[in-house]
């Protein structure tokens, strides 16, 4: 259940942070990837705090996370 939690967790700080830089970003200065798209950036903001919890295990967890802030973002966006 803990893993589920730390999961969604990243994957909607994820989420809120890519709305948040796409809507600060009016002059389109940041790059797409990894600022903009929620799949990387949820890998990216996972990674390391997942691994520092879970070992290597946290490396696919932060995946897990990647693919779930995307679902999440593709559910808020339609």
């Amino acid at each position: 259940m803990e893993y589920l939690i730390n999961i969604l967790g990243f994957a909607s700080l994820a989420t809120i942070l890519v709305d948040l830089l796409d809507t600060l970003d009016t002059e389109q200065k940041l790059p797409q990837k990894p600022f903009k798209c929620a799949l990387c950036m949820g890998t990216w903001l996972s990674v390391l705090p997942l691994i520092g919890m879970y070992d290597l295990q946290g490396i696919l967890m932060a995946g897990m996370s990647g693919v779930s802030a995307e679902l999440i973002d593709r559910l808020l966006n339609k």
